[in-house]
C-alpha cells in the first residue's frame, strides 16, 4: 500500500509542475529478473515524464511497480533516464535510480517440548542504472527494451514494454 501512496504522491507533485515540453507516458512491462539464486518472469508498469532539453536530449522521470508472476513478491523503484532521440522514431536512454522491496521471514526455533514460531519483515533497497530503448509504433504509442542491474544485490533486470504517450 505504502508503494501505492508513494507513486500516487509522486505523480501528483509531477503534474503540478510539468511544463508545456514534457511527455507523459505510462507503459505495460514483461520481463525476467536474474541473480545468485535463480531467475524469475516479472510483470510491471511505470508512469513517468520526460523533460524536453532541446537538441533531441530529454531527461525522465518514472515511478515502476513490479511483481514476479506468482505475485508473491513486489518492488518499486523510482528512476531518472537521460537520453535522445537516435531517429525519427527511436531513442536512447540510460537510467539510474533506487529500487525497494518488502521482504519477510519465518523463525523457527525449536525446543524440546515444542517449536516457537516467529516472523520479521524489512524492507530491502539497492541502487540500479541501466539502458534503454524506445521505438514509437504509432504517434502516441511505442514498445521498449530495458536492461537495469542492481549494485548491492548484484541482479539483472530485462524487461519488453509498451507503451503510450500524453
Amino acid at each position: 500500500m505504502r508503494k501505492i501512496a508513494v507513486g500516487i504522491s509522486f505523480f501528483a507533485l509531477s503534474a503540478l509542475a510539468t511544463p508545456a515540453s514534457a511527455d507523459g507516458f505510462f507503459e505495460l512491462r514483461l520481463g525476467a529478473a536474474v541473480d545468485g539464486s535463480g531467475a524469475s518472469s516479472t510483470v510491471g508498469a511505470a508512469l513517468g515524464y520526460d523533460f524536453d532539453l532541446g537538441k533531441d536530449a530529454f531527461l525522465g522521470l518514472e515511478y515502476v511497480g513490479t511483481a514476479d508472476t506468482s505475485f508473491e513478491s513486489d518492488a518499486g523503484a523510482v528512476n531518472l533516464r537521460l537520453g535522445t532521440d537516435v531517429s525519427e522514431t527511436g531513442r536512447i536512454y540510460l537510467t539510474a535510480g533506487r529500487v525497494w522491496q518488502a521482504r519477510s521471514s519465518t523463525v523457527i526455533i525449536p525446543t524440546s517440548d515444542f517449536s516457537i514460531f516467529g516472523s520479521s519483515s524489512s524492507t530491502v533497497y539497492d541502487t540500479i542504472a541501466g539502458l534503454g530503448y524506445q521505438a514509437d509504433i504509432s504517434d502516441s504509442g511505442y514498445v521498449s527494451l530495458q536492461y537495469q542491474y542492481g549494485f548491492e544485490y548484484n541482479f539483472g533486470h530485462a524487461t519488453v514494454g509498451v507503451g503510450i504517450r500524453f
